[in-house]
């Protein structure tokens, strides 16, 4: 029997990698999103539901197998998708890694850089859940974390994943302008300031049968640089 997969903001780019990948490995694979399904994705056989994720009704996730959400922000968004999680197999919601906060409380989009003394495991400390603007610095991580407990506290077989740093096809705010900007100046050198790591998740791999839950940090286990 062909597994199948059901994507909750899947035309974007997390989303859009995760659907041609489980298409590949043999998923019957369907997306949710508010734009048109990328010729890629209609070309591997991804089916298209047009629509809003407040759209969604608990039918829709009915027998699915694996069910990922790509656009969870908040806590309401949990608890909506709590609601889908129990027609599903598992599931598997996105957060980010811009949750962690360093020893001195500064996170991702704090106005001073965080500095980590090496890598993060998922116990490590996070910012606070928060109930401001998600589209806000500050207020982005603390919806995220809201989310996660919405979702870790259900009792649903519910995985968390908190991605590194995210590039790839369909990514709205392209982090390569900065070189593109720099040979259009006629600059001779580009100064990379870290090493940074891509996320790769494989989902498929977090069907039912595992723990009832998890949080997992996803990243590259060869991340590139700035300059690969």
């Amino acid at each position: 029997m062909v597994p199948d997969a059901l994507i909750v903001g899947g035309s974007g780019v997390i989303g859009r990698a995760i659907a041609l990948r489980m298409a590949a490995a043999g998923w019957q694979v369907r997306v949710t999103g508010r734009i048109r399904l990328p010729v890629e994705l209609r070309t591997a056989g991804v089916s298209f539901i047009s629509g809003d994720r407040a759209d969604m009704q608990r039918e829709s996730a009915a027998g699915v197998d694996l069910l990922v959400d790509c656009a969870c922000y908040t806590a309401d968004h949990a608890r909506a998708l709590v609601e889908l999680a129990a027609e599903a197999g598992s599931t598997v919601l996105l957060s980010s890694k811009a949750v962690y906060i360093d020893p001195a409380g500064n996170h991702a989009n704090s106005d001073v850089e965080p500095r980590f003394d090496g890598p993060l495991p998922e116990s490590a400390p996070t910012v606070a859940p928060g109930h401001i603007d998600y589209n806000s610095r500050v207020g982005y991580a603390a919806n995220k974390v809201a989310a996660e407990q919405v979702s870790l506290d259900s009792g649903r077989p519910i995985t968390v994943l908190r991605p590194s740093r995210v590039h790839g096809v369909g990514n709205r705010r392209p982090r390569e302008w900065v070189f593109v900007k720099r040979i259009l100046d006629g600059r001779r050198s580009v100064l990379l300031r870290r090493v940074l790591g891509r996320a790769v998740i494989r989902v498929e791999a977090l069907r039912a049968g595992g723990p009832p839950k998890r949080l997992l940090i996803g990243s590259h286990p060869h991340g590139r640089s700035n300059g690969e």
